[in-house]
């Protein structure tokens, strides 16, 4: 059950195929979330890029082509999921790995997951991540991509497996786009959508944009 101490419920609403639900976590709860991550203790890795695709040759599962957008951010990891390689995931006996908690901060970040859980039920939780873009004074419309899911050689996939959730933790220009759906970064604002296509931009008129992002299989 929802425990408010300033009573500012939660307010859902639908863009296109996104659930928008702002004020998402109590604000007390969100609040120490926030201090956390915008706090100058919080570890951050730099990452040079934003999108990496690797491209493999369909008879030797070897990459062939490594691509990425030319971007950067920082993260952190809470919970990953180790990727296959494509010569493992083409086998018949190949089994999905079990995501991993990597960080000493997951016990504390896990308190969401009941709000999520409440939200849209999942079965578990693959990756969870924190992201943060540093304002770079001009408008960047970072990679389209889905977050998770693989393609075999056949062309099968299972993308329809999962479903995705980003939390804003700070109001600012930056968007988060979800096929056409353009939506402006706003603190305690969760987004629920299916494991489509999205991408974010960078923010213009804050120093930093922070969103926590979740895979999560249904």
């Amino acid at each position: 059950m929802r425990i408010d101490v300033d009573n500012v419920e939660p307010r859902n609403f639908d863009r296109g195929a996104v659930r928008v639900i702002k004020n998402f976590l109590p604000k007390p709860l969100f609040k120490e979330l926030q201090e956390v991550v915008m706090g100058d203790e919080f570890p951050w890795v730099f990452v040079p890029y934003t999108v990496k695709e690797n491209l493999y040759d369909k008879k030797t599962g070897e990459v062939i082509e490594s691509r990425d957008d030319g971007n950067f951010m920082f993260n952190h990891h809470f919970v990953k999921q180790d990727f296959p390689s494509y010569e493992e995931f083409k086998k018949k006996d190949y089994k999905e790995s079990e995501p991993s908690i990597m960080s000493p901060y997951y016990k504390q970040f896990s308190k969401i997951l009941p709000y999520i859980q409440e939200s849209k039920p999942y079965s578990k939780l693959m990756k969870l991540k924190m992201n943060l873009y540093p304002n770079q004074n001009r408008y960047i419309d970072l990679g389209k991509h889905r977050d998770i899911g693989n393609i075999d050689k056949s062309g099968k996939d299972n993308f329809d497996d999962y479903f995705i959730g980003i939390l804003h933790f700070n109001t600012c220009n930056g968007l988060t786009i979800v096929e056409n759906e353009k939506i402006k970064s706003e603190e305690n604002q969760m987004l629920l959508f299916e494991n489509v296509e999205h991408h974010g931009t960078v923010q213009t008129d804050t120093k930093i944009r922070i969103v926590l992002n979740f895979n999560l299989k249904k």
